[in-house]
């Protein structure tokens, strides 16, 4: 297993990746209040008002910088994606 340091950005560099939600993952859940939390928590870190961790993503590589497959992090991927 290797892991790779990435910013948010750096994870999103090209618009020809994709990640995919195995069928054995919980469906999504976050309501609107985990949602605000999140994002004001990220908003923070970005201006430099606090040392946010944003977690670790554990993804599973289908194809080489173009295919993930989403072992862990799904609730924060997709909140990323659909904001």
């Amino acid at each position: 297993m290797q892991f790779i340091p990435k910013t948010v950005l750096g994870l999103f560099d090209s618009s020809q990746k994709s990640f995919v939600i195995p069928v054995y993952q919980r469906a999504y859940s976050w309501e609107v209040n985990h949602w605000n939390t999140f994002l004001s928590d990220l908003k923070e870190q970005v201006q430099g008002n606090n040392n946010y961790f944003y977690g670790n993503l554990l993804l599973e590589t289908i194809r080489k910088d173009r295919q993930y497959e989403v072992i862990d992090g799904q609730q924060r991927l997709t909140t990323l994606l659909s904001s």
